[in-house]
């Protein structure tokens, strides 16, 4: 992998344009609120991300209304029978695309509840009017006789063929129709074949893209002037003296680490050994240093990791703070310290004393962790094991939450295999042409739907974040198995060192490994988690659920 290598930030780029959902998510997540810090992503830069959501964003708006208005237009213009047939053949062919995308794979709607409601609302009235204006244009009446019906259309249909007149008209409101969806559709190939095309690799040439950009400087001005303050200015300070905070919302607490994978935890009688002679002081503080002294000896460990992936694993301190308790705690010594007043935003750093002070007397609503992260295939797979431990002088307790950030869906990663022929993006125009009166009910959700802020002050949702841009965008499973047996590899690899870790420590420190390595061995050793075929997951172990979390569902 080379030094300036960004693929991930890139996929994530061309994913804004090709999900709306994906574009409003990230925008919701990370701009919306202003008192919410932004979610941590591994292996991203921001900045572009967010950037190109914004314009995604805007485009789209335009692009909608535009055909929203065209389409209204159209309504009271084009013949009734033209409505009709097109409608007809709009739903045909939208219903022929949506079963063939059925029988790829399942179907992601990227269009929030609420749009798609709204867009149900106003399909139909869209229907009710449709009716009446066949009604119009076909002049008939539903308790006329047959014959008279079809003199009535047989009259409009001759005077229709001979009248050049509407022949101008449907020119007139199909030709910028057509227009419209065009130059959608060449912009985002433009984008797709040229900025974000797979030899532009670089972070800086991504972020370099958003400048002198017309739609961006369109933009609402307050995720624009945001964007420009939090991610594109770089004056954020860091001070490495202090310890990471991370506030999050809803139940998951280890944000932008992915979903949790096979965690575990054990407590053990803390049992003194006479026959051993004391070496070593035994503390959370202990336990902390001698779990990372032994896992940084995997730096070295090149010929146990494909890639020689474990010279850049990272450790990290967090604390980790739930909103929800947080908001609970304004007003309070222990919530001032990471919130100082309702409408602000919760610090992003806290002094490395109080941190301590979590580590050794943790609370119920603020946790310290020490994480161990390894970025593989190229960034596209983390995985992180946040570790917890807590002790008096008797016993024991470890918590160890291996968590894995699933590769970048798929449907983003095409572009790189995608045909740059300039002829798709006409193509796919006049596809969207035909198929126009079946997407007028999303393009209307889409038009009409704003993001809002909230208005309370003290609604958690506010101050915590809940998903990672790179969450927002992964795969529901992984690629290979491959990134299965790597997982698993490494997430042995540090199991083992935890072990010899505290094993080691007990000893020196005067008490009985016995008890500890009896219950590891049990949760580590015994169980054997690599999926097998398609057909289930082989696991071994007593006690063990067979499961396969990270394991795409086979197609049906």
């Amino acid at each position: 992998m080379t030094e300036d290598r960004d693929d991930t930030t890139r996929y994530l780029c061309a994913a804004a344009h090709l999900d709306a959902g994906f574009a409003d998510n990230a925008i919701r997540e990370y701009l919306l609120e202003p008192t919410r810090p932004g979610a941590p992503s591994p292996g991203v830069d921001a900045a572009p991300v967010l950037g190109e959501a914004i314009a995604a964003r805007r485009r789209r708006k335009l692009v909608d209304w535009s055909v929203l208005v065209l389409a209204v237009i159209a309504l009271f213009t084009l013949p009734g029978t033209l409505l009709l047939v097109w409608l007809l053949l709009a739903l045909l062919v939208t219903g022929a695309i949506t079963a063939w995308q059925r029988r790829k794979g399942p179907v992601r709607p990227s269009t929030p509840p609420s749009g798609a409601v709204l867009g149900a609302v106003v399909g139909t009235l869209a229907a009710v009017v449709v009716g009446l204006a066949l009604f119009t244009y076909l002049d008939s009446d539903p308790f006329a006789s047959a014959y008279s019906r079809r003199r009535s259309r047989s009259e409009i249909y001759t005077l229709a063929e001979d009248d050049d007149g509407s022949i101008a008209v449907v020119f007139a409101v199909v030709v910028p129709l057509l227009a419209v969806l065009l130059l959608n559709r060449l912009a985002v190939w433009r984008l797709l074949t040229v900025q974000f095309h797979r030899g532009n690799r670089a972070g800086a040439a991504l972020r370099a893209g958003l400048s002198n950009r017309p739609i961006l400087e369109s933009a609402p001005s307050r995720f624009t002037e945001r964007l420009h303050a939090e991610y594109l200015s770089g004056t954020a300070n860091e001070d490495p003296a202090a310890v990471p905070v991370v506030v999050h919302r809803g139940y998951h607490p280890f944000v932008g680490a992915g979903s949790t994978f096979e965690p575990w935890s054990i407590a053990t009688a803390l049992v003194r050994d006479e026959q051993r002679e004391q070496t070593a002081l035994l503390s959370t503080s202990a336990l902390y240093e001698a779990i990372t002294t032994e896992v940084a000896k995997l730096h070295t460990a090149t010929a146990l990791a494909p890639g020689a992936r474990l010279r850049a694993l990272s450790t990290t301190e967090h604390v980790i703070v739930s909103a929800r308790e947080l908001v609970d705690h304004v007003g309070t010594a222990e919530g001032a310290e990471f919130l100082a007043a309702p409408g602000q935003r919760p610090t992003r750093w806290v002094g490395r004393t109080r941190a301590e002070v979590l580590r050794d007397l943790p609370v119920e609503w603020a946790r310290y962790y020490r994480c161990f992260q390894v970025e593989t295939w190229d960034r596209d797979l983390v995985l992180s094991v946040y570790l917890h431990v807590a002790m008096d002088g008797s016993t024991l307790y470890v918590e160890w939450t291996p968590c894995v950030l699933r590769p970048i869906d798929q449907r983003f990663q095409q572009i790189d295999k995608a045909r740059h022929s300039p002829l798709r993006p006409y193509l796919a125009g006049l596809g969207d042409l035909i198929r126009l009166p079946a997407t007028l009910p999303a393009r209307a959700a889409s038009a009409l739907t704003f993001l809002r802020r909230s208005h309370d002050d003290l609604d958690p949702d506010r101050y915590g974040s809940r998903d990672s841009l790179r969450e927002l965008a992964q795969d529901p499973g992984l690629h290979n198995y491959f990134q299965l047996a790597d997982t698993e590899r490494y997430l042995k690899l540090l199991e083992s060192r935890l072990v010899v870790a505290v094993t080691t420590l007990l000893r020196e420190a005067g008490y009985s490994p016995a008890s500890f390595e009896a219950q590891a061995s049990t949760v580590v050793n015994n169980n054997i988690r690599i999926g097998g075929s398609v057909q289930g997951a082989v696991v071994a172990g007593s006690g063990n659920k067979v499961s396969s979390p990270l394991e795409p569902k086979p197609k049906e």
